[in-house]
């Protein structure tokens, strides 16, 4: 690579410093003191597709250190509660769709 090509790639990059106190969310609004509560952030679709990929074949808990361990923390399901309901709700459709497909024959 020659300087010239060495500039270009200098002249286009950034460094970005952040200064104070990084806010994730807002409160829940179910809160009942939001003074002491912890804020509510709700886990991207990205993390919940990869959690419901390991809810098949790991225990809840175990599901939900593999993903720790394997996502980047702003990412990162909040508790094993995430893991849990995801695994709950995903039981829950599979037996809903099984009853209309009952119904419908």
């Amino acid at each position: 690579m020659d300087a010239s090509a060495a500039r270009v790639d200098q002249r286009n990059a950034v460094v970005v410093e952040y200064f104070g106190t990084h806010v994730t969310g807002a409160p829940h609004a179910n809160n009942k003191n939001q003074q002491t509560a912890a804020s509510y952030v709700r886990t991207s679709a990205a993390t919940m597709d990869k959690v419901r990929e390991l809810n098949e074949s790991y225990a809840p808990q175990a599901a939900y250190n593999k993903t720790v361990s394997n996502t980047d923390i702003a990412d990162a399901p909040r508790d094993s509660h995430v893991i849990r309901n995801a695994k709950k709700f995903d039981k829950r459709n599979q037996i809903n769709v099984m009853l209309v497909q009952l119904v419908l024959r």
